[in-house]
């Protein structure tokens, strides 16, 4: 006698029972794993710093002072392009012609076009190239950086991450590799571990400043940043993460609650965003004299 077999499957309630478990599951596992990811981002920062540590400190071993952060040897090349050498960037180093200005083409078209890895924080956009130095209005011809020496902590309406006036008696307080500034390990009185070096930075694609650059940014179409090559520099005055644009050159990272810091002993530590202004002011200073309770940063 052929007896019929009952077939079972899932009913249209168990199905809809089971996406929704699935989909709860990915809700608490996706955050765990974002913050797994951006760990791991954060930690390829920090040995980025590391490395550009390293290499001051050999360059200042050798040359007896930090680079400049620009302007050092009259054709402008910043304190990231000195220390390409000191950092087995070799192939890099090979297109730098330091005899010539970073921002002559038929010189160092090719150097500033390069792309170099230890100037990029995986936890920023990618790099993009930025319009600066061939001379045709919006022409995309220099690769960014999200790294800048913190040269100052001054502002004003217009400071690009230099001192407040350019007079040299305003650059007695300023940072170590500001603006045509060379120091020695013994001109930073502060203290190498309480002085800042270096500091993240992104640019803003929505720089409300694009539209008085026409000669960088015509019909507003270009990228407007820090690059590797010269005055790459910005101010602490703005506080940490408050935002940024090509005027202010504010220190800005894409860590949530802070940013990433090189300091002059070479150790790298993460500032929270809500740092006294004071204390990140004195934490600039080279030669201020103030007295820093470590505590509170």
């Amino acid at each position: 006698m052929y007896r019929s077999r009952s077939l079972h499957g899932f009913t249209l309630v168990e199905l809809l029972v089971v996406i929704a478990i699935i989909g709860i599951l990915i809700a608490l596992l996706l955050p765990a794993v974002q913050a797994a990811r951006e760990a791991a981002r954060r930690m390829q920062c920090t040995n980025n710093l590391k490395q550009m540590g390293l290499g001051l400190h050999n360059y200042e071993l050798t040359e007896k002072k930090f680079p400049p952060g620009a302007g050092g040897t009259g054709t402008n090349w910043s304190w990231s392009a000195f220390i390409l050498n000191y950092m087995e960037q070799t192939q890099s180093l090979a297109r730098c012609d330091f005899q010539h200005g970073y921002n002559l083409p038929q010189y160092n078209g090719d150097a500033t076009r390069t792309f170099i890895p230890v100037y990029h924080c995986p936890s920023a956009p990618e790099h993009q190239l930025l319009s600066c130095c061939s001379g045709i209005p919006g022409e995309k011809d220099t690769a960014e950086t999200n790294y800048s020496a913190v040269a100052t902590h001054h502002i004003s309406p217009v400071t690009y991450g230099r001192w407040r006036t350019g007079d040299p008696a305003d650059m007695k307080d300023s940072g170590v590799m500001h603006v045509g500034g060379s120091y020695a390990i013994s001109d930073i009185t502060d203290g190498l571990t309480t002085t800042l070096m270096v500091s993240e930075y992104v640019r803003n694609d929505n720089d409300p400043h694009k539209a008085r650059y026409p000669s960088y940014c015509p019909n507003l179409n270009c990228y407007m940043g820090k690059f590797w090559a010269s005055e790459n520099v910005v101010t602490s005055g703005y506080g940490i993460n408050g935002g940024t644009d090509y005027e202010r050159s504010a220190i800005q990272s894409m860590h949530p609650g802070g940013a990433n810091f090189l300091f002059g002993d070479g150790h790298v530590d993460m500032l929270n965003e809500d740092i006294d202004q004071p204390i990140l002011n004195a934490l600039t200073t080279r030669s201020g004299g103030e007295v820093i309770d470590e505590s509170k940063f």
